[in-house]
């Protein structure tokens, strides 16, 4: 798929990506090139073929690949576990799905080296734990994937028990300090709405979801107020899913119904 212009016919009549040429239907395919699959990102490393239109095209991927939920690796796993469930067992295959695992396993054992946790992974040049780009989104997805016994071992460093009470302590700090100046589910208060959903699913204590109600209460009834006075951040894209009030609409959907509420992205 590089720059030159080879016989790449793989009989349907379809010549070589780098010296532009035409479908099995006399297509000019200059479009493709010109996306920059031939000559930009995904050059450096092979990782699967789409079909086409008939036409069977390697797609390459950048070696410096974030494994991170938001972009990387593990995003990609959890959309194929996605697809899996809602459109069927196998739509995308394990197989496929298994490289992607070894080489996010093997990244994180690389950077991990001696310390005390056997996964480790970096977000611009630093060691990061958090949901989106870190260590927290990594596992989570992982631990959904068909591991080996060795693998299972190494997610499980922590027990139950302190997993728990890590997540009742960060409740009470989000309680505290939770109510941002931000409306999204990324950065903003309904997203950390969803700590106390996720507290009264796990418990089914009811202080958990008086306090998620409490939260909602604050959204419902105050944030259009403090965003029209620019008290309130209301998200660079104002309407978009984790930035903006979308998230705010998702987050009073699940309300309807905590105990069956689902995070984005993140529960299937």
């Amino acid at each position: 798929m590089g720059g030159g212009g080879g016989d790449m016919n793989d009989g349907s009549g379809w010549r070589g990506m780098g010296g532009g040429g035409s479908d099995m239907n006399g297509r000019n395919l200059d479009w493709w090139r010109n996306g920059g699959i031939v000559d930009g990102f995904y050059q450096d490393r092979w990782v699967g073929e789409l079909l086409l239109d008939g036409v069977t095209v390697t797609i390459k991927l950048a070696s410096d690949l974030p494994n991170e939920l938001l972009y990387g690796r593990v995003g990609f796993l959890w959309a194929c576990t996605f697809l899996n469930k809602h459109i069927g067992k196998d739509t995308i295959s394990t197989t496929w799905m298994r490289a992607v695992v070894d080489e996010i396993i093997k990244a994180g054992r690389r950077l991990a080296n001696k310390g005390r946790c056997p996964l480790m992974y970096e977000w611009h040049g630093k060691k990061y734990w958090g949901a989106a780009h870190g260590l927290a989104g990594i596992m989570h997805v992982l631990m959904d994937m068909e591991l080996n016994p060795d693998e299972w071992k190494m997610s499980r460093v922590f027990g139950d028990e302190e997993f728990l009470q890590a997540a009742v302590d960060a409740g009470e700090l989000v309680w505290k300090r939770g109510l941002l100046k931000r409306v999204g589910i990324c950065h903003g208060i309904s997203g950390n709405t969803y700590v106390f959903v996720a507290l009264y699913r796990l418990t089914g204590k009811a202080e958990y979801l008086y306090s998620a109600k409490a939260f909602a209460c604050f959204l419902l009834d105050r944030v259009q107020k403090l965003i029209s006075e620019g008290k309130m951040h209301g998200g660079d894209r104002p309407y978009s899913l984790f930035e903006g009030i979308g998230g705010m609409a998702y987050l009073f959907l699940d309300m309807i119904e905590p105990s069956e509420a689902k995070f984005l992205a993140y529960e299937l």
